[in-house]
């Protein structure tokens, strides 16, 4: 393939306007183009500078010629075998009046045309092996063996410029073919449901685009009039191979590829800033004690709407589907064309590729590569988010501390959320209440007093006893000390007796000793029964106002 490249020296908007003076910009007029051939595709480079249409009309050989934009920056045109050999220029007038010399050389083979020929008709049986007797595959199917036998027929005149015309364009055919997608980072195998593979959507992306760069280039002249009978006939050949790849690539992506959109903590979902009124219930958790939620994530399919999504990867999926599909509709016309003109060559056109309208939302178990891509804050100057990590099993771990002495038991604020990835991007919250660990508050073990005075029987006994507790960081508001006494009826060892429990607010009347060491009496003697000698123990522990209760402690000193 022949590329002519060339640098403009007038800024961009001023290359491209058709309006501008000899002094704004300056004309490319005579620049060397090089040596082409009779029978080539040749490319014209425009560096850095994109080129806006689609197409341009010109003259080469002062004959009309369209150009055909493969790239942002790149045009195409063709050389006809009956172009003049020698000095020709390509004049581009809408270009800011280009105009490129080239040599012009007669095309010529090194094997007789049909083995010239042979690496093409090995390429298409190849691609033919692929096709199957599918609904979607049968105008492939049926095109290829249209043209497989429309090969066999061709008259030795025909085969004598069908091998030119390939062999000139060998570097633009055969990458339809041979382009090893496989180089491009990913694995090829399509992931289950229940995975995440960013590494492997992204593949898809970037395979799916190159497949329509390589197609659009080799069949840029069958998609653009005026047609050629041989020329317009093998560049269709070779484009539906190159469509019937990136179609294969188009599915995977529809399939395969999802974006994350919602977060599920708790099976709550979070409040995405686009649905912040949503009710939520509230999380709760307890001060510098880990939490573990199950964690999962909705995602979705590409739909339409998603051509709006601003992000990079999904942008270049939407914009070469809609290079695709632009170009089998240019293909299509072009195989109308063929069916009216060429004696024995009957093709089917074939269908643009389609996203759907909508997808449904699918919930997953969250893996390391989603959870890589979040990152969590508490919005408290009380709090301190300490640890938001994934557990093997996939669930949450989450442990929020107080920070600052708060004088309050419970804080109530928000876990914010950022998620970012090469698809999708959201933020929102959960309303969390954070609330004093009872731990941290009641200090049993340090002030574990249990007295019981003297007992009347024979058959009854009234047992009096009396418990001190502390709490640290100064005194509770509110909450309630449950106690209830035990005993061993067959001095066994096991208090199967026991009274109901009692209760005692810690703000009432009991009396505070000694800072925040608290004496709490039962409202009722304990009751004790068997002989005097019978062992008992007294069973307590504290519910906060929240409704937090700690584990149960037992006295450590028994009635003997």
């Amino acid at each position: 393939m022949k590329t002519s490249t060339f640098k403009m020296l007038a800024l961009l908007l001023t290359f491209f306007s058709l309006s501008c003076s000899k002094e704004d910009s300056e004309t490319l007029t005579g620049e060397n183009g090089g040596q082409i051939s009779r029978f080539q595709l040749v490319t014209v480079d425009f560096g850095n500078n994109t080129i806006p249409n689609d197409t341009y009309s010109g003259t080469f050989n002062n004959e009309p010629v369209t150009l055909s934009k493969i790239e942002d920056n790149k045009l195409l045109f063709y050389v006809k075998e009956s172009t003049p050999l020698g000095q020709t220029q390509l004049s581009i007038p809408s270009l800011n009046n280009t105009k490129i010399v080239y040599e012009v050389v007669e095309a010529t083979l090194t094997q007789s045309p049909t083995a010239t020929l042979q690496p093409l008709m090995d390429f298409q049986a190849q691609y033919g092996a692929t096709l199957t007797n599918t609904p979607e595959d049968a105008p492939y199917l049926q095109n290829h063996n249209a043209f497989t036998q429309y090969f066999a027929d061709l008259s030795d005149d025909d085969r004598i410029k069908a091998a030119k015309f390939y062999n000139t364009n060998k570097a633009i055919f055969d990458p339809v073919y041979t382009t090893n997608y496989n180089a491009i980072q990913g694995r090829m195998t399509n992931q289950t449901q229940a995975d995440f593979d960013f590494q492997l959507y992204r593949s898809l992306i970037l395979r799916h685009k190159l497949a329509v760069a390589v197609t659009v280039i080799a069949g840029a002249l069958a998609a653009t009039p005026p047609y050629e009978f041989i020329e317009t006939g093998i560049c269709i050949s070779v484009a539906l191979a190159g469509i019937y790849k990136a179609s294969d690539f188009h599915k995977q992506i529809i399939d395969d590829v999802f974006r994350v959109v919602e977060i599920k903590l708790n099976d709550q979902l979070g409040l995405n800033n686009r649905m912040a009124n949503a009710p939520n219930a509230i999380l709760t958790l307890t001060d510098n004690q880990a939490t573990t939620l199950p964690f999962a994530v909705n995602a979705k399919n590409f739909s339409n709407t998603d051509s709006n999504v601003q992000k990079e990867l999904v942008q270049t999926y939407f914009t070469a589907k809609n290079k695709l599909n632009g170009f089998i509709n240019d293909l299509n016309t072009a195989i109308n064309w063929i069916n009216n003109n060429v004696p024995l060559l009957t093709l089917s056109t074939i269908n643009t590729v389609e996203v759907p309208a909508t997808a449904a939302l699918n919930s997953f178990d969250t893996n390391a590569q989603v959870m890589q891509r979040f990152s969590f804050s508490v919005n408290h100057p009380n709090l301190s988010l300490e640890n938001a990590t994934l557990q093997s099993d996939g669930q949450l771990n989450l442990k929020v501390k107080f920070v600052g002495n708060p004088s309050a038991t419970s804080i109530s604020s928000t876990l914010n959320y950022t998620y970012n990835d090469d698809f999708s991007s959201f933020s929102g919250s959960f309303p969390i209440e954070v609330n004093s660990s009872v731990s941290n508050l009641f200090n049993f073990s340090f002030y574990d007093q249990y007295d019981i005075s003297t007992c009347i029987g024979p058959d009854s006994f009234s047992c009096n006893w009396k418990l001190s507790v502390s709490f640290s960081g100064g005194s509770p508001v509110g909450g309630t000390i449950f106690h209830r006494t035990l005993w061993d009826n067959e001095n066994d060892g096991f208090f199967e007796g026991s009274t109901g429990y009692f209760s005692a607010s810690v703000t009432n009347a009991n009396t505070s000793l000694n800072n925040n060491i608290y004496t709490v009496n039962p409202p009722d003697n304990g009751y004790c029964w068997g002989n005097p000698n019978t062992q008992s123990k007294v069973e307590y522990y504290y519910v906060s106002p929240t409704g937090v209760e700690s584990p149960h402690y037992f006295s450590s000193v028994l009635r003997s």
